[in-house]
C-alpha cells in the first residue's frame, strides 16, 4: 500500500508531461525604489540590476536593490531590458531601443513591424548565445519564440512552445529559457538544444510577475509590478 501510495504522488508531482515539479524556496522579498516595474536584468560586469518602467524609465540599481541612476523616455511604455557588457536593449510593445551602458544614451531606435499586427503581444527579450540571435517571447494564440538578427533587429524566424499557453516574462540561463506562468504560479525551465523542450517546473507563490533575472550569488529573483517588489529565490 504504502508504495502504491508513493508512486500515486510521484505521478502527481510529474504531471501529464512527466516533468517534475519542485518548489523554489523564497529567501528575501524587497521592496523597490521605483513604481510600476516592468522588467529587470542583472548585468555580472558591474555587479548591478537594470530595469525598466511602464511609465518610459530606466535604473541602474546596486545590488541592494538601491537607485543607482534612474532615467525617463517619454512616450514610451518599456516591457521588458536586457543588458550586455556595453549596451542596454529595452523592449516596448512595437520597438527596440538601445542606449550606450555607461551614459544612458541612445544609440538606435528599431521598429518592429511583425508586432504591430493585432494580438501580438511581446512579453520578453533576451540574446540567445546558442543561436547567435537575439530573441522576444510573444504571446499570440499561444507563446512563440521570434528569433531576430542581432545588429539590425530583422525577422529571422519564429516557434511556438509547446505545452505553454500564458506567459509574462522569460530570460535565458545558460542553455535554457527560464518563463514565468502566472496562471499556474510555474517557472518552466526549457532546453533550447533540445527543440524547446520543457526539462523542469518549478512552483512560486507570487501571482503578479513581469519579470526575471539571476544572479550566481544572489539567487533567481522575480520582479512585481502590482506589489512593487522583487522577491529573490534559491536556485
Amino acid at each position: 500500500m504504502k508504495i502504491l501510495i508513493f508512486l500515486s504522488l510521484l505521478l502527481f508531482s510529474l504531471g501529464c508531461e512527466g516533468v517534475r515539479t519542485t518548489s523554489l524556496q523564497e529567501k528575501q522579498i524587497v521592496r523597490l525604489p521605483i513604481a510600476n516595474p516592468e522588467g529587470i536584468c542583472f548585468s555580472e560586469n558591474d555587479t548591478s540590476f537594470y530595469l525598466v518602467t511602464d511609465d518610459g524609465e530606466i535604473a541602474r540599481l546596486n545590488v541592494n536593490f538601491e537607485l543607482i541612476h534612474i532615467q525617463e523616455i517619454t512616450n514610451v511604455k518599456f516591457v521588458d531590458i536586457f543588458v550586455d557588457d556595453f549596451f542596454i536593449y529595452t523592449l516596448s510593445p512595437k520597438e527596440i531601443i538601445v542606449l550606450k551602458k555607461a551614459s544612458f544614451e541612445i544609440v538606435s531606435k528599431r521598429a518592429l513591424d511583425f508586432l504591430k499586427r493585432k494580438n501580438r503581444n511581446a512579453l520578453s527579450l533576451f540574446f540567445n548565445a546558442w543561436t547567435r540571435t537575439f530573441n522576444i517571447i510573444v504571446e499570440e494564440k499561444g507563446i512563440y519564440i521570434y528569433e531576430l538578427e542581432p545588429k539590425q533587429f530583422k525577422f529571422i524566424s519564429k516557434q511556438k512552445l509547446k505545452g505553454i499557453d500564458k506567459a509574462t516574462a522569460a530570460m535565458l540561463l545558460a542553455n535554457n529559457i527560464l518563463l514565468i506562468d502566472n496562471q499556474t504560479n510555474t517557472v518552466y525551465k526549457i532546453d533550447i538544444t533540445d527543440r524547446y523542450k520543457i526539462i523542469s517546473k518549478y512552483q512560486i507563490q507570487q501571482q503578479d510577475i513581469v519579470g526575471i533575472t539571476y544572479s550566481e550569488k544572489i539567487g533567481l529573483i522575480l520582479l512585481s509590478k502590482e506589489l512593487r517588489r522583487a522577491y529573490v529565490y534559491e536556485f
